[in-house]
């Protein structure tokens, strides 16, 4: 599906960080509700398959890009903002390709899921919650200077954080696992509560 509405802004997503994140921080620097930027970006309100490791929409995100954002290049979306790479490492680029082109038009992961086999493993593709790390997330906000999820944190069967080997978070023990309830496209460090505050975060 096509979208012909093109966005005036989208920030421009951080190293291996994943789509979901980028549109949360897309809508709290715009300021807008998250049906209204799905609307744009999907054509639907749901933002279920975004939080994929292997997002739907893709070509349709793409295309509603301003021009000059490097996601206007849907193949280079797929490389370094899914987890793609990651599942076809070993293939041909014959075989890349191919999935890389399923994955641009499917609305969801199953189909590039079924086309890899990965639902035989034991572990879903999709995680329950999104996950981060505690000490990466001191160290974002103070460089780049925001939070955000990281690709590498939502991949299946990965409990703690490659670089600093700390157990990774789910959320807030007063208000759930991310995505919170009613509040799900939150970055990483905010919650309904304000649990994490800012000394938390800054320290």
């Amino acid at each position: 599906m096509n979208n012909s509405i093109q966005l005036p802004f989208f920030p421009v997503p951080a190293e291996g960080e994943t789509v979901f994140s980028v549109v949360g921080r897309c809508i709290e620097r715009l300021g807008i509700a998250n049906q209204h930027l799905l609307a744009i970006l999907t054509g639907q309100k749901y933002s279920t398959t975004l939080f994929s490791v292997l997002p739907g929409y893709l070509g349709t995100i793409a295309n509603a890009m301003p021009n000059g954002h490097p996601w206007n290049d849907v193949q280079a979306l797929i490389r370094s903002h899914t987890a793609l790479s990651y599942f076809t490492y070993f293939h041909t680029d014959e075989q890349r390709i191919s999935s890389e082109q399923l994955l641009a038009i499917a609305e969801n992961s199953q189909p590039v899921a079924l086309s890899l086999g990965l639902s035989i493993y034991r572990v879903p593709v999709v995680a329950p919650s999104v996950r981060f790390c505690m000490t990466c997330l001191h160290e974002q906000c103070r460089e780049p200077g925001h939070s955000y999820f990281q690709l590498a944190h939502q991949l299946p069967g990965v409990t703690h954080c490659w670089i600093h080997g700390e157990l990774l978070s789910h959320g807030c023990v007063t208000c759930g696992t991310y995505p919170i309830r009613g509040k799900k496209l939150t970055m990483p460090g905010q919650c309904r509560c304000g649990s994490f505050s800012a000394a938390q975060i800054e320290a």
